[in-house]
């Protein structure tokens, strides 16, 4: 072994280790392939291909034993050869779910005031003028899942800002339709107490025109409709 500034703990741990520095590993065999830096592993044979992949981390048994990248972070994880700047935790041949306490935040670097208990954060800030894409709820095909694709489109001004939710064939404009309560129930948009039908929407339009219309009259004269937001409501 050599390289500098590392701990190995455990029968045969760094023991092919040549020239990697500042690396730490604990358990048979870990981080046994090692030729790079910065690495830490903690388990039998963790992280022991990791060969010349820097800043990685590996816990449990073989965690990260097939990582050849930088970066990664495998925990209960075997590892994708090639792939760098990759968390993975836990297996899905082993592991069916996961219980995590408190609020979760995927691509936030930060609580909000008032958090939700998930936050997903698209790539880009709002201003920016584009559709980033923030979510995706697929089905498990490896090539183009059918799945709900939800982006946010970005803008300077709050009015052209918007959230699209669309069905996928991954990336095709239609996977599909989109059902909103197929077990009964309404959908209100504008209002918290759909009553009136099965889609109710209610909501105010400016009027601009400042003039006579004598359609909002009863009689059929002339009346003047002063530039104001007009309540209106639509059902289906």
């Amino acid at each position: 072994m050599s390289g500098g500034s590392n701990t190995a703990i455990g029968a045969l741990a760094l023991q092919s280790n040549t020239g990697g520095s500042f690396n730490t590993a604990s358990g048979w065999n870990a981080l046994g392939g090692n030729t790079g830096n910065y690495n830490a592993a903690f388990g039998a044979s963790a992280l022991s291909s990791s060969l010349a992949g820097d800043f990685n981390i590996g816990i449990g048994h073989d965690a990260g034993n097939l990582t050849t990248g930088s970066w990664n972070i495998a925990i209960g994880h075997l590892g994708v050869a090639g792939e760098s700047g990759i968390i993975r935790i836990g297996n899905s041949n082993t592991h069916s779910a996961a219980f995590l306490a408190g609020n979760v935040g995927v691509g936030a670097t930060s609580q909000l005031p008032f958090p939700p208990r998930m936050q997903v954060a698209a790539s880009s800030p709002k201003a920016t003028v584009a559709s980033t894409r923030a979510l995706a709820v697929t089905s498990n095909d490896a090539v183009a899942p059918f799945a709900l694709d939800v982006k946010v489109v970005g803008a300077a001004a709050l009015v052209n800002r918007g959230v699209i939710l669309q069905t996928t064939d991954w990336n095709t404009a239609d996977g599909g339709n989109l059902l909103l309560q197929p077990q009964g129930g309404k959908v209100g948009i504008g209002t918290t107490n759909p009553t009136k039908a099965l889609v109710e929407i209610n909501g105010f339009a400016n009027n601009t025109l400042l003039g006579t219309v004598g359609l909002f009259s009863p009689s059929g004269a002339g009346s003047q409709i002063p530039q104001q937001a007009l309540a209106y409501s639509l059902y289906a």
